[in-house]
């Protein structure tokens, strides 16, 4: 199945919401370049948590709460084999696991490109410290038909996860029963990124919980943001919603001699990122639009009026 996502690892939570929507855009496509090739490696290490109060985050699944996932961009599908793009772990010895699904990524420019993902399940901290150790990572590509193979090494040295996404105590409190009729703001605190990040990005996004549908997304956003307003008439009344917050903390790399690669009868790719992603999801449900009662018509109108005075 081929779906659509953001240039950020899936919450595991939005996949199960979105088959829906994913089935629906299973087998939408974009032409890519003619030239074959990896574009993009990534490797993702992702906490995911849920607001629970106006001032209360906790890890989901009682702290089983982590998840590793890596990410291959190319320009066509068929550019190598079906199950032809793995990632190379750091263990002892390593292991090896297949980018099997085929997404369409939304890059930052906007621009939509084929990709491979590949994602674990949720793992406790411990787990993931232990399955996905520092080190060097290998995103490798073949294509035994043409020959062409691709290794890019992306260097993983520690956990670089910036503050928990946090809605403001009012805009929590304001969630309950919300008027969908009216625009409505969510603020939240600050993203903080350390100073090893150079590519510091948020993610909003509201999913429908009953449609499985996504009603509004902003991506690739500033962390210097700290709010967004909903605009009046996106939401429906007694609905339920979950609303997602990400801090995706980036170390990128675009300098081709600074990109560890190795290439035959292909180019190397010309970004490498490893990423660390703070995420919380918050659920609510709307209340009743207000109803805005009609103004009280007199019973001389500004017509009968004017035949009276006629």
């Amino acid at each position: 199945m081929t779906c659509f996502i953001s240039h950020e690892a899936f919450s595991l939570r939005s996949v199960q919401r979105l088959a829906g929507l994913l089935a629906a855009i299973a087998n939408v496509l974009v032409a890519g370049s003619a030239t074959a090739g990896l574009t993009e490696a990534t490797i993702f290490f992702d906490s995911e948590y849920q607001q629970i109060s106006p001032i209360s985050v906790i890890p989901v699944n009682g702290g089983t709460n982590d998840f590793f996932s890596a990410l291959g961009v190319v320009n066509n599908f068929t550019d190598f084999n079906v199950n032809g793009i793995t990632v190379q772990v750091p263990t002892s010895p390593p292991t090896t696991n297949i980018l099997s699904t085929p997404v369409i990524v939304i890059l930052e420019d906007g621009t939509s490109s084929p990709a491979y993902r590949f994602q674990t399940s949720f793992l406790t901290p411990t787990q993931l410290a232990t399955q996905f150790p520092t080190g060097s990572y290998v995103i490798s590509a073949n294509n035994t038909g043409t020959g062409a193979h691709v290794s890019a090494s992306i260097n993983y040295t520690g956990n670089h996860f910036a503050n928990v996404p946090t809605l403001s105590a009012g805009t929590y409190s304001a969630l309950s029963g919300l008027d969908p009729d009216q625009p409505f703001t969510f603020n939240w605190t600050q993203f903080i990124p350390d100073t090893s990040i150079n590519t510091p990005l948020e993610f909003f996004t509201i999913v429908n919980a009953a449609s499985q549908s996504v009603v509004f997304s902003q991506t690739f956003l500033s962390n210097t943001i700290t709010s967004i307003t909903v605009p009046a008439g996106t939401l429906l009344p007694n609905t339920p919603y979950s609303e997602e917050l990400i801090f995706s903390a980036r170390i990128a790399e675009t300098d081709p001699a600074m990109i560890m690669c190795m290439a035959t009868g292909t180019t190397c790719p010309g970004r490498t990122e490893v990423a660390f992603e703070t995420r919380t999801i918050t659920d609510f449900t709307t209340g009743i639009a207000a109803v805005v009662p009609e103004p009280l018509r007199s019973p001389f109108s500004s017509l009968a009026f004017s035949r009276v005075l006629a």
